[in-house]
């Protein structure tokens, strides 16, 4: 009766393994894969980058953003704003808006780069939209 046990048990085991190897296709559709959301798309659902959502909304440049197109932000997150004093969307709004513009120009890259074909040292000039 054990040796039975032992070779049920055996069974069970090695059936179990063949079952868990078993691997599904997890390859992208190929939709997926080559046309990449739009930066401004990114920004719209992303609820970190809240605060710099409402500010490229009063200013006009989420439409430019939502183009195709490569571009390059340099986003700061709501923890960025938070730091400098702006807290809600209340305090945006207080703000100069031809001013907000020109400082969210300074963010925008209009090649696309990646964070590895930036170089380590200081002192590189990129062209922003500014």
């Amino acid at each position: 009766m054990i040796h039975f046990l032992k070779i049920l048990f055996i069974a069970l085991v090695l059936c179990l393994a063949g079952v868990s190897c078993k691997k599904d296709n997890l390859t992208a559709p190929v939709a997926v894969t080559t046309v990449p959301r739009t930066i401004g798309a990114f920004i719209e659902n992303n609820y970190d980058l809240s605060l710099l959502h409402s500010a490229l909304v009063k200013t006009g440049l989420i439409d430019s953003l939502k183009q195709a197109g490569a571009f390059t932000l340099f986003a700061p997150d709501n923890a960025a704003f938070n730091a400098i004093g702006i807290a809600s969307t209340a305090d945006l709004d207080k703000m100069n808006t031809d001013s907000l513009r020109f400082i969210l120009k300074y963010h925008v890259i209009r090649d696309r780069y990646f964070v590895s074909s930036f170089p380590a040292q200081l002192d590189n000039k990129y062209t922003t939209l500014a």
